[in-house]
């Protein structure tokens, strides 16, 4: 079992010739960014992150198996690794989630808060805030249809916008690697997520809107105008995105 204050490790071995089952108990661990995740996070995120400032944490917060609260990322110790740049693409794509929590903390937007506000709204009105639309449109002030930018996602489509990016167009699957499809990349237990990789007609649109949504961010200047302007809208949740 793993509780909030010791790293349990099971299959000590202590003799090459018998391996017992046996569980060790280490302090939990509290460090800073790795050099090869701070790179990793400069791909988004660029310098708009105050990465000195960063702890990640190998123990749970709030029963959750991550979350970046506080400025400060907690994983689940079972997910914990010492270094989240060598991790598997999975991983990496679940840390740049987390990151993104960590930026929107840091530009003054109340992530605890909000995040708690969307949990509510998961078993209240039966919806995803991870689950994106991003085919949305929405009207300018000339009443005209355009697409839908960054900032009309919640948090956490915002996180997980950036962290599809990451996974598909950063650090795609070497090519020939029929193993490891878009569907592994993202995690075939991530809710609502296959939606975007439908073999259907309209597969490749929605991965050139997720790149325009993604790219608008991180080719500007992430300031808080990019923070999201309302802490939810159902428009842009997959709920309203299935029929497209």
């Amino acid at each position: 079992m793993f509780d909030d204050r010791y790293l349990f490790v099971e299959y000590i071995a202590t003799n090459p010739k018998n391996l017992e089952k046996s569980k060790i108990r280490i302090p939990e661990v509290t460090r800073s960014l790795t050099l090869g995740e701070i790179a990793m996070c400069k791909t988004i995120f660029a310098n708009s992150i105050r990465y000195q400032e960063i702890k990640i944490n190998a123990r749970n917060y709030m029963t959750m198996g991550a979350m970046g609260v506080g400025g400060e990322i907690y994983f689940n110790p079972k997910r914990y690794e010492v270094d989240y740049s060598m991790a598997s693409r999975f991983i990496q794509e679940w840390f740049i989630h987390e990151m993104t929590h960590v930026w929107q903390y840091q530009k003054g937007y109340p992530v605890f808060k909000i995040g708690l506000d969307l949990q509510a709204v998961m078993i209240t009105n039966n919806v995803e805030p991870y689950m994106y639309n991003i085919m949305a449109s929405k009207l300018d002030t000339n009443n005209q249809q355009i697409l839908s930018s960054f900032q009309d996602y919640n948090m956490e489509s915002q996180a997980c916008i950036l962290a599809h990016y990451y996974a598909i167009f950063i650090n795609p699957p070497p090519k020939g690697d029929k193993k490891e499809t878009l569907k592994t990349i993202i995690g075939n237990n991530h809710k609502g997520y296959d939606y975007l990789y439908i073999p259907d007609s309209t597969k490749n649109m929605r991965l050139a809107n997720l790149k325009r949504v993604a790219e608008s961010f991180i080719k500007s200047d992430k300031n808080s105008n990019w923070l999201p302007k309302k802490w939810i809208d159902f428009n842009y949740l997959v709920k309203e995105a299935k029929g497209v």
